[in-house]
């Protein structure tokens, strides 16, 4: 057989004399069984729902994988999904004790073999099968652990079939039709040359040889193909489609790998995501790919956890039911060419890696993808990422002004644009801040033909907000007191174009008279200065940029000549220093390349341009054209 996956019939008959083996060995090195009542109720339920929701009787129900491996004794040792194999051993044994005519004829009762202990596996080969064990089935017979959850499971199944859910009873025929011929696995045959409790050593430490990809795989590769070849029915056709489909998945997976692209796509997941352990995102990188899918995709009226469940019985897209593996394949290949596309987009990629990494609790993946659906171009699609950008900032501001209330669109735009450019409001204490001086960068970038935002910097990572023109003139540690000469150089630098501005001049004035004669400045006359300076433009946005917080820490409260040096230095040798805030430090010379002019001072006309610029740039980007 060349097939992946064998229906729970084939797996205790035609599968094993088709291998030379003579049964399923449960060996030594094992736990014994421990599945509970609620697990084997649940499976039922999952079967019936399946069998009701599935009138294809080519559709089946995966219960994932066993991995077994060929013995000396001709045997298949099973060296993970011995819990499945044996419910569905008891499951047979019940569903043949109550006469069903289909399973007269099919020996399964030496087919699983217990080699923990003995009295296990003579209750399943000589008790389990006989049908006075179903007529009463006695709990406090039970010798050890193993047989109290095997009579328990039984007894629950015994219960299921004959008490009935709360649909009513489920056709013991249909029951039979499904188990038997529609109730699948995937086996994991291993050519047996590692040593067994090896296999088993790491499978159960977490290093499982079939990962949720390696489920979703097969499945797709074992149905799609069918189905896309069903009336041709040419196994040449067939087998060539699933060589294709591994080297599409091949080169998917590969793609997916890419560090920036896993730290990009990341953050379009939402945090309340499941995250399935059998699903390795590490080790198959295509699982990234799978989540997506989900969440696009997910059945809103049920609340579902993110597993291979919702891939084993395919997704019908198109209007035959019967091409649902095949229609799902093709749409998760078309989620990846759209996805890979939105990433090369210049505008695309800036756009959704902002929204994502600063909004992704009011946004989700299923809403943009709506979005992405039903606009007709590229364009249309960017005007409504950039609404949706909008939409946040003027929510965040109308927040911070006490009032969440809409008003007039145009009032609150004039509203954001006006405290940006007044360099006397406080930005450094408004959460707003953070998703702005991130925006600068995405709207640099977005505009650049080649270079690309490292994701890293989409959002606030690690990074503290840092006055441009520091609040205090000196960089030691600590100082109770500075002479007047080093207060009045800060001053004069920092109003150094006082005599452009009344205001400005008023101000230097004001602060000039509050220094001593001569001599120390006092600590609180040098707070009563930072107090009036942070109101009237320290705090502006025009003064404030990102900065790593070890990196600006280390900064401590250099001035501003030593700080543009240390800056300049760790943008160019490391990847610390966010592109905007470089951009503050470093200016142009009259040929337009970047560097560092010595007896250039920041000062407020400074930060008022700066504010200035922030405000144009925000405005033209998202075509506020006041």
């Amino acid at each position: 057989m060349n097939n992946l996956i064998y229906s729970v019939k084939e797996i205790f008959t035609t599968y094993l004399d088709e291998n030379g083996s003579s049964c399923f060995n449960i060996p030594e090195y094992q736990r014994g069984y421990k599945w509970t009542k609620e697990d084997a109720r649940a499976l039922l339920n999952d079967l019936k729902k399946f069998k009701d929701a599935n009138k294809d009787k080519n559709s089946f129900y995966c219960l994932q994988n066993i991995t077994i491996v060929p013995n000396k004794n001709n045997e298949f040792d099973v060296v993970d999904g011995q819990q499945r194999l044996t419910t569905l051993y008891i499951l047979l044994a019940y569903l043949k004790s109550v006469g069903i005519e289909e399973l007269k004829e099919l020996d399964f009762k030496n087919k699983l073999k217990y080699s923990i202990r003995d009295t296990t596996r003579d209750l399943l080969s000589k008790t389990v099968t006989t049908k006075d064990f179903w007529a009463e089935i006695k709990l406090e017979e039970s010798k050890n652990r193993d047989e109290y959850y095997i009579r328990e499971v039984s007894l629950e199944i015994k219960n299921w079939f004959e008490g009935g859910d709360s649909d009513g009873k489920w056709n013991l025929l249909d029951a039979t039709e499904t188990i038997l011929n529609r109730l699948k696995l995937i086996v994991n045959k291993i050519d047996g040359k590692k040593e067994e409790e090896t296999i088993f050593a790491n499978i159960n430490g977490g290093k499982v040889p079939l990962d949720g990809a390696d489920l979703v795989r097969a499945v797709l590769m074992t149905r799609s193909a069918k189905e896309k070849f069903t009336e041709s029915n040419s196994d040449k056709k067939i087998h060539e489609f699933r060589m294709r489909m591994g080297m599409e998945l091949d080169e998917i997976n590969r793609w997916w790998s890419a560090k920036d692209v896993k730290s990009y796509f990341q953050q379009f997941l939402p945090n309340t995501t499941e995250k399935d352990e059998n699903f390795n995102q590490k080790e198959f990188h295509i699982n990234l790919l799978y989540k997506l899918f989900y969440e696009i995709y997910k059945d809103k009226k049920e609340v579902n956890k993110f597993s291979f469940k919702f891939f084993e019985y395919g997704t019908q897209f198109g209007a035959n039911p019967e091409k649902a593996y095949y229609d799902m394949y093709q749409k998760i290949l078309s989620l990846h060419l759209t996805l890979k596309d939105w990433y090369q987009h210049q505008q695309l990629y800036h756009l959704l890696g902002y929204l994502f990494f600063n909004f992704k609790k009011e946004i989700s993946i299923n809403a943009i993808w709506k979005k992405w659906e039903t606009t007709a171009t590229k364009e249309t699609f960017i005007e409504e990422l950039k609404n949706l950008i909008e939409e946040q900032l003027l929510k965040i501001n109308r927040a911070n002004e006490f009032n969440n209330e809409e008003g007039d669109e145009k009032q609150e735009k004039e509203v954001l644009l006006k405290q940006i450019t007044d360099i006397h409001f406080n930005w450094y204490d408004n959460g707003l801040i953070l998703k702005l001086l991130t925006l600068m960068d995405v709207i640099d970038f977005s505009n650049s033909k080649t270079d690309k935002l490292n994701p890293s910097y989409f959002g606030v990572n690690d990074e503290d907000k840092e006055h441009i023109m520091c609040q205090n003139p000196q960089s030691e540690k600590e100082s109770i007191s500075r002479s007047k000469e080093v207060v009045e150089a800060y001053l004069d630098s920092l109003f150094k174009d006082r005599k452009k501005d009344s205001k400005d001049m008023a101000k230097y004035e004001e602060l000039k008279k509050l220094l001593p004669p001569e001599g120390l400045v006092s600590s609180e006359i040098q707070g009563k200065i930072e107090e009036q300076l942070h109101v009237y433009c320290l705090n502006s946005i025009g003064n404030i940029v990102l900065l790593n917080k070890t990196v600006n820490r280390s900064y401590k409260n250099a001035p501003y000549n030593e700080k543009v040096a240390r800056i300049t230095a760790d943008f160019f040798n490391t990847d610390c220093i966010r592109p905007f805030t470089a951009s503050v430090f470093l200016q142009k010379d009259q040929k337009g390349t970047k560097t560092i002019n010595p007896n250039w001072q920041w000062g407020i006309n400074e930060i008022r341009e700066n504010a200035k610029k922030i405000s144009e740039k925000i405005s033209k980007f998202l075509g506020w054209e006041m």
